[in-house]
């Protein structure tokens, strides 16, 4: 019995829209795999190495989350713009993004 031949991989149509680090396609609209972004974040990092939030509390946590201040869907400016970036722990983004989460439902 002969053997079906195996079929070929699909080869994907490049989509700018959504290979781009700033784009109207999905809810989010940043690419956060961009090595703009990986390299961004790197700095940041460097320059706040302790979370912001910990740090107004006189704790010391150290940065594993670089957050968007503004939230992406609702800046003006680009994802990329340091000045609407800082460093938090886990659990300090964990609470922001749930309070920012609760505030579009009232």
């Amino acid at each position: 019995m002969p053997i079906a031949p195996k079929p070929k991989a699909k080869v994907w149509q490049h989509i700018p829209e959504r290979n781009s680090s700033w784009s109207s396609y999905g809810k989010n609209t940043f690419n956060y795999h961009t090595k703009e972004w990986r390299s961004l974040r790197a700095e940041i990092i460097k320059e706040q190495p302790i979370c912001v939030s910990c740090k107004a509390k006189g704790l010391v946590t150290l940065t594993k989350v670089i957050d968007h201040i503004i939230p992406v869907q609702e800046y003006k400016g680009s994802p990329l713009d340091k000045t609407n970036l800082q460093g938090l722990c886990k659990e300090c983004d964990d609470i922001k993004r749930g309070q920012e989460v609760q505030s579009r439902y009232k």
